[in-house]
């Protein structure tokens, strides 16, 4: 803690000034400037780590978090869903229009073309 090495150094040249009797006004003031500014420190740290503790104790806090990521995974299945629709009506379409024009219709292209979308979407 650079710091408290920083008054420890201050406070043992303010004694060794004393002890000589010399004038110690200035390094009183260091000393007690660095000890406000060090209190200042602490007490953000302190509010720092209340804030965090309230934070995590509040079992609101859990559920908000919980309820967003359970409708964001909801929003997401939902876009899937209709990923997975939409292609397996796009494909049905084709199909529909191979059998018109050709008189062929290709069930098992059909369901291959669905699960490859199901797979696509999947990964």
């Amino acid at each position: 803690m650079k710091g408290a090495q920083d008054l420890t150094d201050l406070q043992l040249k303010r004694d060794a000034v004393a002890a000589k009797g010399g004038d110690t006004s200035a390094l009183d003031q260091d000393i007690a400037h660095l000890k406000t500014n060090t209190d200042k420190q602490v007490a953000i740290v302190e509010k720092g780590y209340a804030d965090m503790d309230a934070a995590s104790g509040n079992w609101i806090n859990g559920w908000s978090t919980a309820l967003a990521n359970f409708q964001d995974r909801a929003a997401d299945v939902a876009t899937q869903t209709a990923q997975l629709f939409t292609s397996a009506f796009t494909g049905m379409t084709t199909s529909v229009a191979n059998f018109v024009t050709t008189s062929k219709l290709n069930f098992g292209d059909l369901s291959k073309s669905i699960l490859s979308d199901l797979v696509k979407i999947e990964t």
